[in-house]
């Protein structure tokens, strides 16, 4: 199973706002479905992130991302912060999926996620599956950002 301590990391409970507590709740029990169902352990990559937090993650992703254009001799353009991120409101967490099979599960079992209430994130370069517990304002279970 998955614990808040792997949500909020070193953020001390206290210091998170109850509203973000009771997502965080929402989304370990949500998320736990989906652990028991795919039968595999779930490596949380990113959960619950303060706003510096944040914003460090996407620096770092940038100079990711602008290295790799660079070698490959393509222009780079740099991924605008979402500030509007279900991470600052405890909605949302990433899985490690290095060989994208558990996305592609996930794919395959759109009515679990459905009853469940869980939305994520198309597949992208991070290698990682993004849940959230809110629908995105398109309301597809598998939306772009």
């Amino acid at each position: 199973m998955i614990v808040l301590k792997e949500l909020i990391g070193q953020t001390p409970l206290n210091q998170i706002p109850e509203s973000h507590q009771n997502n965080l709740n929402v989304l370990l029990q949500r998320i736990n479905v989906i652990r028991k169902e795919w039968a595999k352990p779930m490596n949380v990559t990113s959960g619950y992130r303060s706003e510096a937090d944040h914003l460090r993650i996407y620096k770092e992703l940038n100079a990711k991302r602008k290295a790799a254009a660079e070698k490959e001799g393509k222009p780079f353009v740099e991924t605008k912060i979402p500030m509007g991120s279900m991470h600052l409101k405890g909605a949302a967490m990433d899985i490690s999926d290095p060989d994208g099979k558990l996305f592609d599960w996930c794919k395959a079992n759109i009515k679990l996620l459905e009853d469940t209430g869980l939305w994520l994130e198309e597949a992208d370069d991070q290698k990682r599956v993004h849940f959230q517990i809110f629908s995105p304002k398109s309301g597809k279970r598998f939306f772009y950002p």
